[in-house]
């Protein structure tokens, strides 16, 4: 499957006298890949925002369009078009789609490992190195889980690591074909529309296929008819696309790059960069093989060493421009194969012996062990959500998203005319069928440009006002779902600080805002708690309901003083 480039130096970790008996590292790689899987397969989850492609992708099916809320505003509230196309997929064939995205991610870490296989091999044309660095990144707890995720991350990964692939493969052959050259720009574009930020790691390949093919064809005119084969596939996918976008949505940008970029922090974002190369013990590994360029540049050739250096370089410099984000290192697993084959190249060259080898992945392995089960429980990780916590909003009882939304629709019968207002725009929205306002903005157009200050963390900088709420017509405010114990003393109201939490853990914005005799729904979700909704605009079929289901309603203390 993978050419057999190999120098002098490409024998296993043992002595020439005993390698004869050894188990070649192509065979050991199927080893590492299955184990990889096993590992992903264990460490399935999916996580709240998933729900918001499952969202947009469910309309698709049912005839609406990919909107958020049928018949309402078209916002592009995603940021992974291919992937809400790839998840109408199960809707519309009736499969389930956890299940789809479980077996589609680890298949898709199974094709990203075989790349990063062969993609090591076409840079150093060692064995050793190239399985390695496979074993390095499947070894990887934020590599390994989000494969299951259910957001896009695996499949942008897969795209952009065979487009380096292709870029080294072209590189290292004789001549390149049409079928290659039209095959790249196919995936580039694919990349694209995966992710829109995938577009500055395709520039930077994009560049090196286009010199290689420039020195490898024979005439200037061939060369030049090759680069518009290889730029044609690119040009009329993306461009279709965001022609499209713009009469579709009005916008040339996604709808939450007006929530993310306005305030974003660099220094949170050198932070998120810096602690997750602290934490895996990247550090030093790729201090060391940024020093050894010229060394570096001798073994992959020019071309190519550009090409990983300015990769690595011109994504750590984004996801700082950008803040990071909230999630658990998901925005560097895009650039994890190329951190792993650094890293194992920097073993091969330091680590002569066996022994030096065996404990510097030994660490390695170790130190991603003890980040899966102990970085929720540091206090350095600040407001970085673990896996660990992404987990716990979907699938522990006290906090069970999934439930909530399952209950209000079951309640409310998925009547789109009950509006619910929300913080995690996920599976609550999804399973309650219900029409949402997502009051952080990503899905909301006015949210987005006009809404009040929250936080210069990644992806919560905005949420909305209660006027706009109110002109909205939001019946419920949820907010950041907030649960309170059922006693035997009866409630007598509650008050605006008891409500905080609501606009995750900030004031109410605009207090002033919330109509005279505003009162608080105690949804009875699970036996003993009462999830909170203040019911902010009454209308007379939800009167109806609230009597007919028996659920109690208190005033907010400081709006009642007002009357």
């Amino acid at each position: 499957m993978f050419p057999s480039i190999q120098s002098e130096t490409s024998t296993p970790f043992r002595s020439p006298a005993t390698t004869a008996n050894m188990i070649h590292p192509r065979q050991l790689l199927w080893v590492v890949v299955v184990a990889a899987c096993g590992l992903a397969w264990a460490n399935r989850f999916i996580q709240d925002d998933a729900f918001i492609s499952l969202r947009y992708a469910q309309n698709l099916v049912e005839g609406h369009g990919l909107v958020w809320n049928p018949g309402g505003d078209r916002v592009e509230g995603y940021t992974n078009f291919l992937w809400t196309v790839i998840l109408a997929l199960p809707i519309w064939a009736g499969v389930d789609p956890f299940m789809f995205i479980s077996v589609l991610g680890v298949a898709m870490l199974a094709c990203t490992l075989l790349a990063t296989y062969g993609l090591a091999i076409f840079l150093f044309c060692k064995d050793k190195i190239a399985l390695l660095a496979t074993a390095i990144a499947g070894a990887n707890y934020s590599f390994s889980c989000y494969a299951t995720g259910g957001l896009e991350t695996q499949l942008q990964t897969l795209l952009l690591t065979t487009c380096m692939v292709l870029a080294a493969w072209a590189e290292r052959c004789r001549a390149i074909g049409v079928p290659v050259l039209c095959a790249f720009s196919f995936l580039s574009a694919l990349a694209v529309l995966t992710r829109l930020d995938s577009g500055l790691l395709v520039a930077i390949i994009g560049l090196v296929m286009c010199w290689v093919t420039w020195q490898k064809s024979a005439t200037t005119s061939d060369a030049i008819g090759r680069l518009i084969v290889l730029a044609a596939p690119f040009a009329a996918i993306v461009s279709g696309w965001l022609v499209w976008k713009i009469f579709y949505y009005g916008d040339f940008l996604p709808n939450t790059f007006y929530v993310k970029a306005e305030n974003a922090s660099p220094v949170r974002g050198f932070y998120y960069v810096g602690l997750f190369l602290a934490v895996y013990l990247f550090f030093p590994f790729l201090a060391l093989f940024a020093g050894n360029l010229k060394r570096v540049g001798q073994e992959m050739g020019a071309g190519l060493a550009a090409m990983v250096f300015l990769s690595l370089a011109a994504w750590i410099a984004y996801v700082i421009k950008v803040g990071g984000d909230f999630m658990e290192f998901r925005f560097m697993v895009p650039i994890i194969p190329l951190i792993a084959i650094a890293v194992a190249w920097t073993i091969d060259r330091y680590c002569q012996y066996s022994r030096t080898r065996a404990c510097a992945i030994t660490v390695l392995c170790g130190l991603s062990m003890l980040h899966a089960f102990a970085f929720d429980r540091m206090p350095w990780k600040r407001s970085i959500e673990s896996i660990r916590d992404l987990k716990y909003h979907i699938s522990d009882p006290s906090s069970n998203w999934i439930g909530i939304g399952r209950f209000l629709g079951t309640y409310f019968k998925n009547d789109p005319s009950v509006v619910i207002a929300v913080t995690p725009a996920g599976a609550i929205p999804f399973f309650s069928r219900l029409t949402s306002i997502d009051m952080l903005g990503l899905n909301d157009r006015w949210i987005a440009r006009h809404g009040v200050k929250l936080s210069d963390r990644a992806g919560h900088h905005k949420i909305t006002t209660v006027a706009h709420l109110v002109d909205a017509g939001a019946t419920f405010v949820i907010g950041h779902p907030t649960m309170m114990a059922d006693t035997s003393v009866p409630i007598q109201g509650i008050s605006l600080d008891q409500l905080q939490t609501m606009f995750v853990g900030k004031p109410v914005p605009d207090p002033t805002g919330i109509p005279l005799g505003t009162k608080v729904v105690l949804i009875p979700i699970a036996p003993h708690k009462y999830l909170l909704a203040i019911y902010l605009t009454p209308t007379p079929h939800v009167d109806r309901l609230l009597a007919e289901f028996g659920w109690d309603m208190v005033p907010i203390l400081e709006v009642d003083a007002k009357r």
